[in-house]
């Protein structure tokens, strides 16, 4: 009662907690936060699972931090089966798949919003033209 009178005190609400079972994670989707080339020369499975021994749960839209050779690797639950909103880690085998970073989507995002004839010409930007000033120079 006391800490429930300094909470409304201090204009917080009440809290409340809810005891709630989770199923175990069978499989889990993370991506990278940046499109890091010595993550790809990684064992990442190997170094998710020695991390994730640190874990209880994941959620989807969790940050993960794992750590190899002294080196931070941000990355982001994207999916989880058979429960998006929690699963436990604790217990069991978990199928993991790494996804393209979101740099790397940005990128490929940005690419592909291109035109067509910017993508292809494998002149330097600067010559670049778009395709009915080359047809018309055909022409001249």
């Amino acid at each position: 009662a006391a800490a429930a009178a300094a909470a409304a005190a201090a204009g917080l609400g009440p809290v409340r907690v809810k005891y709630v079972r989770l199923p175990r994670c069978t499989f889990a989707r993370f991506r990278p936060r940046t499109n890091n080339d010595s993550m790809s020369a990684l064992d990442v499975k190997a170094v998710l699972e020695e991390n994730l021994r640190r874990h209880a749960t994941l959620s989807t839209g969790d940050k993960v931090r794992v750590w190899h050779r002294g080196r931070p690797y941000e990355l982001e639950v994207v999916e989880l089966r058979p429960e998006p909103s929690g699963c436990s880690l604790l217990d069991t085998d978990v199928e993991v798949e790494i996804d393209v970073s979101e740099e790397y989507a940005r990128h490929a995002a940005e690419e592909a919003a291109r035109p067509a004839w910017e993508r292809r010409s494998p002149q330097p930007q600067a010559q670049q033209q778009p395709p009915q000033a080359q047809a018309q120079q055909r022409h001249a």
